[in-house]
């Protein structure tokens, strides 16, 4: 879910919806097809973008009160207020879910409907699951509180909080709270007491659940509801599970000492795990890096690597074969790739692989300068990249990233090869087949998307998007003269 501000012209609910109807048309605009949604009118915070960056929702005053505003037009339901914050859409963006207060009573509205009324609502995040069928929030009534799961209430307690739903969407799993104790409520039966309970997780194949737990002054992990050894704290972030649920790996410490603690066996003793750990994703590997002393060094599979002053952020290929790390020396940072150090710079910022694990793309600093190193290929220096900008193309064959020269000289930078210059660049996109590039760009007040070097048309925003669709298509949302439309590019063009 994404937020953007915005302001437009205000106009009476029950006026818009009456000129809908006439107002809907489809028409060119380059060899793009705009499809008119609605009116844009004056919106109470936000706007709130689908997943997906197809739809655009919002809050609107009406002669009443406020109503709900989805994809240009002003829902059915008049509410005293809505909880701007808390306005999210399902994962494929074709139900909503908001919080509305109505008479001094709280309800959720999920794809129109209001729920039961309480104190107090809590929406969480997620509130659907991920296939977006089911969903799940938290409701209070006089100082109690219940999971409410596909509009079935749970236990009353004193808190209900957490909700996870797993990978497959079957299965669910929260906190509770009652008196001074903690429960993990799992697919509705109410698991044992524990002094504290944290960080719910399934694993990837929803087969499996772990969550960190403490009992008195002992701390351990829980998986498939069976205590792990007992240490006196439990790293950050809990368990992680290996991507095939297989296995599962944590950091613990016992008096002063660190171990990374794979399944139920813990690894050599440290003075601090610092980074990791992380599965490859074949799950049969095991990174993190770990400190002793003053020393760093990365531990794969529980084998020591080279020592250094400090060693961060590993992150494995596609394939699993390959492992990179980030790496400092004598005042210079560099990149370990498969146990060979790499040239030395002021700072390295990120490391991407290509999907086929041939190619590795290294954002680094040098003289207060920013490039990309493309393998051992020196980019262009640049003021700035953007570094989540990096992007290979589906079949690795390209590189593209944005870079500017000056405050608002922002460009695309597509196989080393330097694009035209905007106010704004960003939201880069390749093609499934790799074909087509696309990106979002501002000049002036206005923003426009551009497909392969060409500029096409200005709107006064884009509120989603260039998103291309598994046919090829480029879609995009857009608001022009107070008019919000979904643009589309038909993958032919």
């Amino acid at each position: 879910m994404e937020k953007e501000s915005t302001v437009k012209l205000t106009l009476p609910g029950a006026i818009l919806v009456g000129l809908l109807p006439l107002l809907t048309w489809a028409q060119p605009a380059g060899n793009a097809t705009e499809q008119f949604l609605g009116p844009v009118p004056t919106l109470v915070g936000q706007i709130v973008r689908s997943r997906d960056l197809r739809h655009a929702a919002g809050v609107v005053a009406v002669d009443a009160g406020c109503s709900a505003w989805l994809d240009g037009r002003v829902q059915t339901g008049i509410y005293d207020s809505i909880r701007i914050g808390e306005l999210a859409f399902s994962p494929d963006g074709k139900r909503t879910c908001f919080l509305a207060v109505k008479g001094g009573r709280a309800f959720a509205v999920i794809d129109g409907q209001p729920g039961p009324e309480c104190d107090d609502v809590e929406l969480g995040d997620p509130i659907f699951s991920p296939d977006s069928r089911r969903a799940g929030y938290a409701v209070r009534d006089s100082n109690r509180q219940r999971m409410v799961i596909d509009g079935v209430a749970g236990p009353r307690c004193n808190g209900a909080w957490g909700l996870i739903f797993s990978p497959d969407s079957r299965r669910t799993a929260y906190i509770a709270w009652q008196g001074v104790r903690e429960r993990v409520v799992i697919d509705g039966r109410v698991g044992p007491e524990y002094t504290s309970v944290r960080e719910l997780v399934f694993s990837p194949d929803s087969r499996r659940l772990a969550f960190s737990a403490e009992q008195g002054d002992a701390r351990f992990i829980v998986v498939d509801s069976v205590p792990g050894p007992v240490y006196d704290a439990i790293g950050r972030g809990g368990a992680v599970f290996s991507p095939d649920g297989g296995s599962f790996a944590y950091s613990a410490r016992r008096g002063d000492k660190w171990f990374v603690v794979r399944d139920t066996v813990a690894g050599p003793a440290y003075d601090e795990i610092t980074d990791g750990p992380v599965f490859s994703p074949d799950s049969r590997r095991l990174a993190y890096c770990a400190r002793r002393g003053e020393r760093h060094r990365i531990v794969v599979d529980g084998r020591e690597g080279p020592e250094y002053a400090g060693a961060r952020a590993p992150v494995f290929s596609p394939d699993s074969r390959r492992l990179a790390y980030r790496a400092r020396s004598a005042g210079s940072e560099f990149v370990v790739r498969d146990e060979v150090p790499g040239p030395a710079y002021d700072n390295v910022e990120r490391i991407v692989f290509s999907p086929d694990s041939r190619r590795m793309a290294v954002l680094v600093w040098e003289n207060r300068m920013t490039r990309v190193m493309d393998d051992s290929l020196p980019g262009p220096v640049y003021d700035e990249v953007w570094d989540v900008s990096i992007v290979f193309s589906p079949d690795s064959r390209h590189l593209a990233y944005c870079a500017n020269d000056s405050v608002d000289h922002w460009f695309t930078v597509l196989d080393g090869v330097r694009g035209t210059v905007y106010d704004d660049a960003r939201q880069l996109v390749f093609s499934p087949d790799s074909k087509r590039f696309a990106h979002m760009a501002g000049r002036g007040y206005r923003a426009l998307v551009v497909v392969d070097g060409r500029p096409g048309q200005e709107y006064d925003r884009l509120l989603g998007g260039p998103e291309f669709r598994d046919d090829g298509a480029l879609e995009w949302l857009a608001v022009r003269n107070d008019s919000l439309l979904r643009v589309r590019l038909p993958p032919e063009q």
